[in-house]
């Protein structure tokens, strides 16, 4: 599949509003908000679970490297491309669109998509009566847990994994620096 091709079927799957391809209008997504800048042949910013499948299929296909991005904050600092020293085209696929969170199990548990912020899980989880002065600890837990399930979603796109909670399974009742577990955040960090 050629670069047009690849662009003409992305474009299919999202639509001409979320796929983006002028280097002046890709740029706040090429380059990272602490470091890291490159190339990138599209920014594509999927809606939907089946609309990142999609995607993914396409760019397999045309064996293009994908990167996919939150909001590129740069905590993680693989969001974006390093240099233009790449052997092949990048696709960055951008998922902030993806921003539901969805209440499981009688309001036990939440799914949260790898665009939803710790804002809008703090906001949810208020109409619960859940504590949410959430710590430094509890963010940077979060951080690694939407990582995991970004690189999840990447290998296994569409697939059922049980005991997978998107980032991370959230009992609005559960203490103050404690997983659904019951384990102290504490304990991963030293």
């Amino acid at each position: 599949m050629t670069a047009s091709q690849l662009i003409s079927s992305l474009t299919q799957t999202v639509g001409e509003k979320y796929i983006i391809t002028a280097p002046a209008k890709t740029e706040q997504y090429r380059q990272g908000y602490r470091f890291g800048e490159g190339k990138a042949l599209a920014v594509v910013r999927p809606g939907t679970i089946l609309e990142m499948w999609k995607i993914l299929q396409a760019c397999v296909e045309a064996d293009v490297i994908v990167i996919t991005q939150a909001a590129n904050t740069g905590l993680t600092g693989g969001s974006t491309p390093d240099g233009n020293d790449y052997d092949r085209d990048i696709v960055i696929v951008n998922t902030m669109r993806m921003n539901i969170i969805q209440t499981i199990n009688n309001n036990e548990q939440v799914v949260c998509l790898p665009g939803s912020t710790l804002n809008q899980l703090e906001l949810l989880l208020k109409t619960f009566g859940a504590r949410t002065a959430f710590g430094h600890r509890l963010f940077m837990y979060r951080r690694v847990r939407l990582g995991r399930r970004v690189q999840q979603l990447r290998r296994r796109i569409g697939a059922a994994r049980p005991g997978l909670h998107g980032n991370g399974a959230v009992r609005p009742n559960q203490r103050r620096g404690q997983t659904g577990a019951g384990q102290p955040f504490g304990h991963r960090f030293g």
